[in-house]
């Protein structure tokens, strides 16, 4: 790992709260990419809302990202894909080797099982989508996410989750926040 200030990343997230974090997030990305030459904020919920539209706008076809979320329980975690989030038309499984998932408040990262399910985009439904199964479903954060649930199920083990509700520590879940980061490697 390079000489890096951890001081000097991350800051205008409003969800990471201690250098340690900021320190995990960052070695689990430079595993995933090499050397990050920029880490920029480009989706911020509490500024930018919850539409598909903003969402595509502003972080379509800007991978690789990485997605932080805070739920009404205050429960931090997210994921991380050198894949492009798309806005074409269908339901799009997405394949990434590099992919995680992780726990903020558990300071641990999930790796992905099955990178040709890493993430999906389903246009006009889900923001964002990390392990999609037929039967079972990994993350999934919805269009207009602060009104309706979102779920979380590792059941289709496409992350190596100890179990199924290891994010969130729930089947449905409320967001307050999501950030996006887009992730610039040298």
């Amino acid at each position: 790992m390079e000489n890096i200030n951890i001081d000097n990343i991350f800051n205008s997230s409003k969800i990471i709260s201690s250098k340690t974090e900021k320190l995990n997030l960052y070695k689990w990305l430079i595993s995933k990419g090499g050397n990050i030459l920029e880490i920029k904020l480009i989706f911020q919920s509490l500024i930018d809302g919850d539409s598909y539209e903003t969402f595509i706008e502003k972080c379509g076809d800007k991978g690789p990202t990485l997605s932080i979320i805070r739920t009404i329980d205050n429960k931090r975690f997210g994921g991380f894909s050198k894949a492009q989030w798309t806005d074409k038309k269908g339901k799009i499984n997405i394949k990434d080797e590099s992919a995680f998932v992780y726990s903020l408040d558990k300071l641990e990262k999930y790796d992905v099982l099955k990178p040709d399910i890493a993430i999906a985009c389903f246009p006009d439904d889900y923001l964002l989508m990390y392990g999609n199964g037929f039967n079972r479903y990994g993350l999934r954060i919805f269009s207009g996410f602060l009104d309706k649930k979102n779920y979380e199920n590792f059941n289709n083990k496409s992350y190596n989750t100890p179990n199924e509700y290891c994010l969130s520590g729930r089947n449905d879940f409320y967001v307050k926040e999501l950030e996006i980061f887009q992730i610039i490697f040298k």
